[in-house]
């Protein structure tokens, strides 16, 4: 029987034997061994024309050498025994070698089974050696009504041998290299007779059988059925090997997605001059020595160390060196006034996004609904990651330096974190919104002390959302659902109370935000109402800011609050998705953002904190995002 190879159109299987390349090539397979010897091998004789010259001579060739295939198919056939077999194969291997000793273009070969040999038409034969698979390990003994008696493993693929009474099972693999061969009954086995059926249920129970991580030794602890083994080590798997696209480094997946966002190797953006193409590693390098565009503060910088090194040669320079610097910082402040106020008059009060930090996620530098934000002593962002039930320490560049707490209600533990502060000794204060506390942390996440418990009376919180520290270090927390503001003491003592429900001056409607203006007046967002009061730590309205609505000065649902240096009053207009700058008498000064996704736009922003530099880091809560702004020169 003559037909086409199933996986190559080139070529054809006659009888059983694969012929590739019908007029190019032949390649014939057979069997040399002996039980005597204990021996199987298979042998492959392939015959390559050289030149469509010499294709007459190759024919005759191929049909003298066809001849003695269907031979020594016709003996396997007929279920001769394998020592008369023997020669009738190794007859076709001498004859083999006698067509390629009387024709240069044909080139016969014998190699073992586990190898594979490549020949195109004018080339010499390629061996590849096949690399064995990678054991499975099984949690518990494969029963021994699921094991191969070739491998000793549980079944692959299972089939089954129907002339052996009762029937032999084996792998389908293992029975293809005993070259379809029963090592029970010694028959060669034939689909066309039947003699090969599959067993599916036998491969269903043993795809079942569970199994452990092939990447165990790199610390996976997975455990499941065999039929998921695949899916799990090749997509699933942390520990799964991975290479990071910007260095090359490869290390478990779980390492290089820690790695990738931070590797030194990665390209940034130069915010001076616009490159895309600075290493990160040498970003700083690039801001003070390369870029065109270098700022003033970096050609300072750069004429200080030239300075110090000629003073470090001739003491007597440090005179004139002083006299050269003072110059210089004069000259810098006098061009830095010149160009404010030029910017001032033509109204160019322009806001710059300085870098965006994060993305929805649940790894480290993701974020789900980031709500609260406080700046620490050492100018980290730390960020309320709410939905996430944690608290991120980052630096400015994105990098998690740590992060405290999970979901729950022990201790150090979150359910929904909103509002973070800073207090004197460098402590994590976190509003802890769905457990109705207030919980003092540690930067190695140790819950120090707790503040509250359910309820409306005095110390207790229903949903507290901001908090602030004043100058005496008393903790400040807006008590959301109970509709005022509590002044607390570190040990979880009230020490006074601000606020009632209503709409009326110093009454609250869902007060969301607090902080701490310099003159240490208590400055809360009003939610409820659409306004900011500023309040006196006896509990009388000062001053109040905004109204309902979209204007300027107006608010839609005001959510957090900071201060900047100049005592300018910085809110977050949540349902306008916008920032607004105001001063002290409720004027608008300024504005940023709008609606969307792109850098300076916001999806219903809630916590603003000011950094060490001036910078606005707003926390863009439906874009799970954080954005750090350089705030325009203001002259009020």
């Amino acid at each position: 029987m003559i037909k086409r190879s199933p996986t190559n159109t080139n070529s054809i299987v006659v009888d059983g034997w694969w012929m590739d390349g019908w007029m190019d090539g032949l390649e014939l397979v057979g069997l040399v061994g002996s039980e005597q010897q204990g021996l199987t091998r298979r042998f492959r004789w392939t015959a390559v024309a050289s030149t469509a010259a010499s294709a007459s001579s190759s024919l005759v060739l191929h049909s003298l050498a066809c001849l003695v295939a269907f031979a020594a198919r016709a003996a396997a056939a007929s279920r001769v025994p394998v020592p008369s077999i023997g020669p009738v194969c190794l007859c076709a291997t001498l004859f083999s070698c006698f067509l390629g000793s009387i024709h240069p273009s044909i080139h016969p070969s014998i190699h073992p089974s586990s190898q594979r040999i490549t020949m195109a038409a004018n080339q010499q034969p390629t061996l590849q050696p096949t690399e064995p698979p990678t054991p499975i390990e099984y949690c518990d003994p494969v029963p021994n009504a699921l094991k191969c008696p070739v491998c000793n493993d549980a079944f692959v693929d299972a089939v089954m041998c129907t002339l052996c009474k009762p029937p032999t099972t084996f792998c389908r693999q293992c029975l293809a290299r005993q070259l379809d061969k029963c090592i029970r009954c010694n028959n060669i086995l034939s689909h066309d007779r039947r003699e090969i059926c599959d067993c599916p249920i036998v491969t269903e129970m043993a795809d079942g059988l569970r199994v452990r991580c092939r990447h165990r030794v790199n610390g996976c602890d997975w455990q499941g059925e065999r039929r998921r083994l695949s899916e799990h080590c090749e997509i699933e798997c942390n520990k799964r090997p991975s290479v990071c696209i910007h260095c090359g480094r490869c290390r478990s997946f779980e390492w290089i997605s820690r790695h990738q966002d931070r590797c030194g190797h990665r390209l940034v953006r130069c915010e001076q001059c616009g490159r895309d193409d600075v290493q990160a590693r040498c970003l700083d390098h690039h801001k003070r020595q390369v870029c065109g565009r270098r700022s003033v503060e970096a050609e300072l910088d750069e004429m200080k160390e030239i300075l110090a090194r000629l003073q470090a040669r001739d003491a007597g320079l440090a005179a004139v060196i002083l006299e050269i610097t003072t110059q210089i910082k004069a000259e810098a402040r006098a061009l830095e006034i010149s160009k404010a106020e030029e910017a001032v008059g033509r109204g160019n009060l322009d806001w710059e996004v300085v870098r965006v930090i994060g993305s929805q996620g649940s790894g480290d530098g993701q974020f789900k609904n980031p709500l609260g934000v406080a700046i620490d002593h050492e100018g980290h962002i730390v960020v309320a990651d709410q939905a996430n039930h944690r608290v991120q320490v980052m630096s400015h560049d994105g990098a998690v330096i740590f992060k405290l707490g999970f979901l729950g209600s022990g201790d150090g533990q979150f359910n929904g974190p909103i509002g973070v502060a800073i207090d004197n000794e460098g402590h994590i204060i976190v509003a802890d919104y769905g457990n109705n506390r207030v919980q003092v942390m540690s930067r190695d996440g140790k819950m120090i002390s707790k503040l509250g418990s359910q309820g409306s009376g005095d110390g207790q919180f229903m949903n507290p959302s901001g908090v602030a520290i004043d100058h005496e270090g008393h903790i400040i927390v807006a008590d959301y659902n109970n509709h005022r503001v509590q002044v607390m003491s570190r040990d979880g003592k009230m020490i006074s109370k601000l606020g009632s429900e209503g709409s009326g001056d110093g009454q609250f409607n869902y007060p969301s935000g607090v902080a701490i203006d310099h003159e240490g007046h208590i400055i809360v967002v009003d939610s409820g109402n659409n306004r900011v009061q500023v309040m006196s730590r006896d509990g009388k309205m000062i001053s109040k800011l905004g109204s309902q609505g979209s204007g300027n000065g107006q608010f839609n649902g005001p959510a957090g609050v900071a201060i900047d240096r100049d005592g300018h009053i910085i809110v977050v207009d949540n349902g306008n998705h916008r920032v607004q700058v105001m001063s002290r008498d409720g004027k608008m000064i300024s504005k940023l953002g709008s609606q969307g996704s792109g850098d300076g736009q916001f999806n219903r922003p809630w916590g603003v904190a000011i950094d060490r530099e001036g910078h606005i880091i707003v926390l863009d809560s439906h874009n799970h995002r954080v954005q750090v702004i350089r705030m325009p020169w203001i002259n009020d």
